[in-house]
């Protein structure tokens, strides 16, 4: 087998392997996007509606090693200097 057939094979075998994941690079205008449950939910409660999805953004907390210890620190210094951080939705609710 030549060094060409070989290579070729080689990369049949090659498999994607998805090292990032790229959020908010391309963010639609919140006009233009289609009402869903996530802006409902929002709009109901009186908040703004997010530039990035939630999702995502908990799923690279899920994923990242670092990212976690980062927002516990941030959460820590931003309580600690007398601001105060209430959630304007209540995941306990009955209609949450």
């Amino acid at each position: 087998m030549n060094e060409g057939a070989a290579a070729d094979q080689a990369h049949a075998r090659l498999q994607a392997i998805l090292k990032a994941v790229v959020v908010g690079r391309d963010v639609a205008d919140a006009a233009s996007r289609e009402a869903g449950e996530s802006t409902t939910l929002f709009s109901s409660a009186g908040a703004l509606e997010p530039p990035y999805d939630p999702e995502a953004l908990c799923l690279l907390v899920e994923h990242s090693n670092a990212l976690r210890q980062n927002l516990d620190a941030y959460a820590v210094n931003i309580d600690g200097f007398g601001h105060r951080l209430e959630p304007a939705i209540d995941f306990e609710a009955e209609d949450a």
